[in-house]
């Protein structure tokens, strides 16, 4: 390999950042050239053909640099917790390209989030699935069931709410219930008269042939079918062989009409009872439906649980498929825009698919090894003091990352003023030079004390390498610096005692040495 693909000792920075738009070859040199031993790849690796892979795989290898490669947030092509099952397939496409391209370039771990497109939702809604229709949604609560919930969250009484929403679910499952027996029951009442019309129509077309091979002239036939009420009054006296022929051919239209609204009556009764049988309460089965038997199914469910059994039963497989390449991987806590933002939610989605993996034949000590979290400060500090799920979250961000049952992998860091996700550089929302001092060494005590032995990322939003300056100048105040030159401004500079100090020398105990930025793609 090359001398130029080396880091430098002392890197003054670049001269643009890594950025959207620049290739991910040209990004992973410059990464390198800023000295970091790990750094994560995002984006879909489809876009970077055999070439671009090689070249990354090189470089990282000559460097010893150890590749991360984070799947697409918030891209419907990625997302693997549809409530739709069909609406996943697609992602399980994509995950399996972007599995072998980590392996061809050499990847150590993929980190992904449990969706990447489900919305949060508020108290006085809740996501359910229609098992008939095969469609989810946010179902917004009625207003008596709202004003219980309202009255709950005054009170903090969380679990509560939890039950409220239940206990919704389940009049959703009684009225749709009902509704399907009612469906049922009409559809039959329905096929009944329409093969009772036809029975009816039908005797009364034998009757006149009848009549006519016993030599009944038209106007005794007339007689006959204005007794019936088939003709009006008076209109026997009109009746002639023409009259009584045309009379037939019409009367046989109402028989055929009739016998096809009874043939398609009969076909909805079967079909309803088909689609709507295994839902229909076990007060209503035996005398009414006898053939209905076997479990009952619920025709509405809640949209969470159908979620997270789609996610597992989609990723599971994948994680398997990434342990036995020898690529670790890891669940991403997301921030409070989206589902799966709180340490319960992540850790039950965890929980499942561990459980998932060992039922494969993975054994337990390898899902622990190569599978787990990936905690995400940044996005924890969002959901601080919220209510998810019945559950208070911490209104510490260390409290939350201590409430992960799963071992943590990796470790993203960046800040935000608690109300957007904005990947802001370490320091930035700090009033004072203690307040940025006291967050680092929290990070940095978490993670020595649960013995965690990774480089944090610096997810930094900031498409310049300022972002990633601005970070490593809060973590390393005496190493570097930001903004003091047009070369410091477009990338991190690297301040050595002497000239022959290599960058970090004194800092590889350092908790945050190496760390790096996402955004590579």
């Amino acid at each position: 390999m090359s001398e130029e693909y080396k880091p430098m000792p002392f890197a003054m920075g670049v001269s643009m950042g890594i950025r959207q738009g620049v290739g991910p070859e040209m990004g992973t040199m410059e990464a390198i050239n800023w000295g970091t031993p790990k750094f994560q790849l995002e984006g879909s690796f489809s876009t970077v053909g055999t070439t671009g892979r090689r070249v990354i795989r090189e470089m990282a290898e000559a460097n010893k640099v150890d590749l991360h490669w984070h799947s697409p947030a918030h891209m419907q092509e990625f997302e693997l917790a549809h409530p739709v099952k069909e609406l996943n397939e697609g992602a399980k496409q994509h995950w399996g390209v972007g599995i072998e391209a980590a392996k061809e370039i050499g990847v150590k771990l993929i980190n992904s989030h449990v969706s990447n497109t489900l919305q949060a939702l508020p108290p006085n809604q809740v996501m359910v699935y229609d098992n008939i229709n095969t469609q989810a949604g946010a179902q917004h609560l009625p207003t008596y069931e709202a004003m219980l919930i309202e009255e709950a969250m005054k009170k903090k009484d969380y679990a509560k709410i939890e039950e409220i929403k239940k206990n919704f679910i389940e009049k959703l499952n009684k009225e749709r219930q009902t509704q399907f027996m009612h469906n049922i029951v009409f559809n039959e009442n329905l096929s009944v008269g329409h093969k009772d019309n036809f029975e009816k129509l039908k005797k009364i077309d034998d009757n006149i042939k009848e009549f006519r091979e016993k030599g009944m002239t038209p106007e005794q036939i007339g007689v006959w079918l204005e007794s019936n009420r088939l003709i009006e009054s008076g209109e026997y006296r009109k009746m002639d062989p023409k009259k009584l022929d045309e009379f037939q051919k019409d009367f046989e239209k109402k028989i055929e009409l009739e016998r096809l609204n009874y043939e398609s009556a009969k076909q909805l009764v079967k079909a309803n009872r088909e689609r709507f049988g295994p839902y229909i309460p076990e007060e209503y089965r035996g005398g009414l439906f006898p053939e209905f038997k076997g479990k009952i199914k619920n025709p509405i469910e809640s949209g969470k649980e159908v979620i997270v059994n789609n996610f597992v039963d989609n990723y599971a497989p994948l994680v398997k498929k990434a342990i036995d390449s020898g690529i670790k991987m890891t669940l991403e806590n997301a921030d409070s825009r989206f589902m799966f933002s709180s340490p319960q939610e992540v850790n039950e989605v965890y929980e499942k698919v561990k459980n998932k993996l060992i039922n494969m034949g993975v054994s337990e000590n390898k899902v622990n090894q190569m599978f787990g979290i990936t905690f995400d400060f940044g996005h924890a500090n969002t959901i601080k003091g919220m209510v998810i799920d019945g559950k208070e979250i911490p209104p510490d961000v260390i409290k939350m990352a201590g409430q992960i049952k799963g071992p943590i992998l990796d470790v993203h860091v960046h800040e935000n003023f608690g109300d957007m996700d904005v990947h802001l550089p370490l320091g930035e929302t700090a009033k004072t030079e203690a307040e940025k001092n006291q967050k680092i060494e929290q990070i940095m005590k978490f993670l020595k004390e649960q013995g965690i032995e990774i480089n944090p990322t610096f997810e930094v939003g900031s498409t310049m390498g300022i972002g990633y300056a601005a970070s490593m100048q809060s973590a390393f105040p005496n190493l570097y610096m930001s903004g003091a030159s047009p070369l410091v401004a477009f990338g991190p500079s690297y301040i050595a005692s002497t000239p022959v100090d290599p960058i970090h020398m004194d800092q590889k105990e350092h908790y945050f040495y190496g760390s790096w930025i996402e955004d590579i793609f």
